[in-house]
């Protein structure tokens, strides 16, 4: 896993290199995991999340 997470910093460094802000989406079905997936690539880079998960259908 950290071979995995200091990879997707230096890919996504080269890119975004000049930018200091990233603005990404993700679309899908609901309760598909795009929150969690949010959270937890929010909390790797920032350690902060950024909504609510449930398990109850919305």
């Amino acid at each position: 896993m950290k071979i995995l997470k200091s990879f997707t910093k230096r890919i996504f460094g080269i890119f975004f290199r000049q930018k200091k802000d990233i603005s990404l989406g993700f679309y899908g079905p609901p309760n598909a995991g795009k929150t969690s997936l949010t959270n937890r690539i929010c909390k790797d880079w920032t350690g902060e999340e950024v909504g609510s998960v449930s398990k109850i259908p919305h």
